[in-house]
């Protein structure tokens, strides 16, 4: 399908889904109106939650994919779907689907970022490097030829132990009988797949981007991970490394980005500077600013909210 849209000058022709506005949070508006700053940046904007948190944001009139009972270890299958949902309705130029986090900030930097990235690489995969972990792959082109085959580790805290029956064994016997049952899945569910495994990239998911050309194939490999309940930071990065020999043969690690999985913004005055980040307070009026600013800088308006 090819439609005529209203772009922005600054404008990233990918879809963007935004995952995991908690159902608790005591001011929806607040956070929605910051998040809402993308939107015109974007081919398309979704929100993706659990149905008691889409159920919330319907009252502000934004889209929103409902992912059921999802748990956040697992929202990997719900970005999946999105793109299935999607593909019947897309404009034929759309690149691909940006994954974020919404505690994960992005600024007009990572527009032009994004841009230059699908112009050079334009089926490759992307990932954040995970300071403080890995800082050696910033901007690190994996090509999944040159990486051997390689089993997805059999224990490690990637492992879904609730889903152990009493009596449940200790996590990492656990571990290895569920990727045994993965190893097994994988065998006989997705055709011609050969493993692919780089325990450098296990880290960090608060953003990630599947090219279009990949959809089909990802989604493939990405079902057997979903069936066996391997967490998002594992399965994300194992699709892709598995996946990107017969679609792009690249995952790019992005060293752009400000912080790491598990802190907050250490300096409100480098927010301008970064191309994007995590992680933002949405309810913190001084980090809100700081990224309101940055947009509006670039031309965008705040308030672009509309009840």
């Amino acid at each position: 399908m090819t439609t005529t849209r209203r772009r922005s000058s600054l404008f990233l022709n990918v879809i963007l889904v935004v995952w995991g506005l908690k159902e608790g949070m005591d001011d929806f508006r607040t956070s929605i109106e910051t998040l809402e700053l993308y939107r015109p940046h974007f081919a398309h904007m979704v929100y993706i939650s659990p149905s008691v948190s889409c159920a919330h944001r319907a009252f502000w009139n934004v889209p929103c994919f409902d992912c059921g009972d999802a748990h956040v270890r697992f929202g990997h299958k719900c970005t999946v779907d999105v793109a299935r949902s999607l593909t019947p309705i897309l404009e034929d130029d759309v690149a691909g689907i940006l994954h974020i986090h919404a505690d994960f900030w992005l600024t007009p930097a990572f527009i032009n970022l994004g841009n230059s990235l699908i112009q050079e690489h334009p089926n490759a995969f992307w990932l954040p490097e995970a300071s403080p972990h890995h800082p050696s792959l910033r901007n690190t082109i994996f090509l999944c030829s040159d990486l051997p085959d390689m089993p997805i580790p059999t224990t490690g805290w990637w492992w879904d132990n609730e889903a152990c029956a009493p009596p449940c064994v200790d996590p990492p016997q656990h571990g290895a009988t569920v990727a045994a049952k993965a190893a097994f899945a994988a065998k006989h569910a997705a055709d011609d797949v050969t493993w692919k495994w780089n325990p450098d990239l296990g880290t960090w998911t608060d953003l990630y981007f599947l090219p279009r050309k990949a959809w089909e194939v990802y989604d493939s490999v990405e079902q057997v991970l979903t069936a066996n309940k391997v967490m998002n930071d594992v399965a994300i990065p194992a699709a892709m490394l598995t996946s990107c020999d017969r679609t792009s043969g690249k995952v790019i690690v992005l060293g752009h980005c400000l912080g790491s999985c598990c802190t907050n913004v250490d300096d409100l005055a480098k927010i301008p500077n970064f191309a994007c980040g995590h992680k933002i307070r949405l309810q913190d009026p001084n980090e809100i600013r700081q990224l309101q600013d940055a947009w509006a800088s670039a031309g965008q308006e705040r308030g672009v909210f509309k009840k």
